[in-house]
């Protein structure tokens, strides 16, 4: 449903659409109905749990709720990038935080929490701190929960120190090389220039 933009507060749990690029580019499920075959790739539509970190005039910068398909953070090497999230009610047998940092905790609203066991938080939910998206308030989504202001001031901080620290870190870095010079990337191609010589 469509939402008045002062319900989009900090904190506040929603759910929406997205569309991102398909983790398989060489073919497309033709079954699945999710699967969408475009100009420039395979997308894949999702609708997805979010927080929201701060709001702006026309939208929400938001970080996403995943489970890695139930799986959680148990294959992934680069967990101190997540911090775990989970329902309140369900403190007494959550599971521990899967990465260093402690559980966050929130609510699921009543009329979400019994319609469907999608929207409530599981033991393996947890929130990506370094990927943040942007959802237009004019578009439609779900409302179904809020963190706790404890755990939402822990998750700025989180979000905080691990993006925009990072960010001036680089900003730094790039005012204080010498002229002419270039920040390799690990990723940065070695040997003859892949310019196109004319």
């Amino acid at each position: 449903m469509y939402h008045h933009k002062t319900e989009f507060e900090p904190g506040v749990i929603l759910s929406a659409v997205t569309h991102e690029h398909h983790c398989r580019q060489d073919r497309i499920d033709r079954s699945n109905a999710n699967q969408s075959e475009t100009n420039f790739s395979i997308a894949n539509s999702k609708f997805r749990k979010f927080v929201v970190l701060s709001r702006f005039e026309q939208h929400v910068i938001v970080l996403p709720i995943l489970t890695h398909e139930g799986r959680g953070l148990s294959s992934k090497h680069h967990k101190d990038e997540f911090v775990s999230v989970s329902d309140r009610l369900s403190q007494a047998s959550a599971a521990p935080a899967e990465s260093k940092h402690s559980t966050l905790w929130g609510e699921t609203y009543p009329e979400f929490l019994y319609a469907s066991a999608w929207h409530r938080m599981s033991d393996t939910c947890c929130l990506h701190i370094t990927k943040p998206y942007s959802h237009n308030m004019a578009h439609k989504c779900d409302i179904s929960g809020r963190l706790e202001d404890e755990s939402l001031v822990r998750l700025q901080r989180l979000f905080r120190n691990a993006v925009l620290t990072a960010a001036a870190a680089n900003i730094f870095q790039a005012v204080s090389r010498p002229p002419g010079s270039t920040i390799e990337s690990p990723t940065t191609p070695k040997g003859p220039s892949l310019t196109r010589k004319h």
